[in-house]
């Protein structure tokens, strides 16, 4: 996920438990641009540019002035309900929290916080730098901005994506669980990441 924002333009807080961890996170980072460039997929000043927007860090304080922050932690959602509740104490006002699950309900870890219509659901396909689709997942409580503004970010700079595909289901796995509803939306996006307002990111 930092990679896809960094190389979309986004300056990235990459957030661990330890910052040993964080750091490695960005070397394997590093490591897959060194093999990109000699595939000639990308430049060197490109992988220098990407690498310039990365910073790690074991604080959530850090991620004070993210304008949106991604959770991708263990599958679990007592620990997504709990660092999300961790979260919202950290950001500023406004920040959207997101959360990378495929299975969980986002609702759940957006009741975990004061303001749940800030929060929803950015799930990149696997691997990430190399699939073209993101899934947004609006839960009931989500407001119609915090969507607008993900569903903008996804498909800025774009001028071949194709018409979102609007889906309802639990598990958030629309195309292998079609017969599974509920009110939780999800949007299929072509994505064609750009950053024209200066946006910053967290991945926590």
């Amino acid at each position: 996920l930092a990679e896809v924002a960094a190389k979309a333009g986004y300056d990235v807080v990459v957030r661990s438990r330890s910052k040993a961890t964080a750091d490695a996170m960005i070397a394997a980072i590093e490591k897959g641009l060194d093999k990109q460039v000699q595939r000639e997929k990308i430049t060197a000043d490109d992988k220098a540019a990407v690498l310039a927007r990365l910073s790690a860090t074991e604080k959530i304080a850090d991620l004070a002035d993210c304008d949106l922050v991604i959770e991708s932690v263990v599958e679990d959602l007592a620990v997504k309900k709990a660092l999300f509740a961790e979260l919202d104490k950290a950001v500023k006002p406004g920040a959207i929290l997101a959360t990378n699950t495929s299975t969980l309900p986002v609702v759940e870890m957006a009741m975990a916080t004061p303001q749940p219509d800030r929060v929803c659901g950015i799930h990149f396909f696997n691997p990430a730098p190399a699939m073209k689709l993101v899934e947004i997942v609006r839960p009931i409580t989500a407001s119609d901005d915090t969507i607008a503004m993900q569903t903008a970010r996804s498909m800025a700079g774009s001028s071949t994506y194709k018409p979102p595909a609007i889906l309802r289901n639990t598990s958030c796995k629309p195309i292998r669980k079609p017969q599974r509803f509920s009110r939780t939306a999800s949007i299929i996006l072509s994505r064609l990441w750009s950053n024209p307002f200066g946006f910053r990111w967290g991945v926590p």
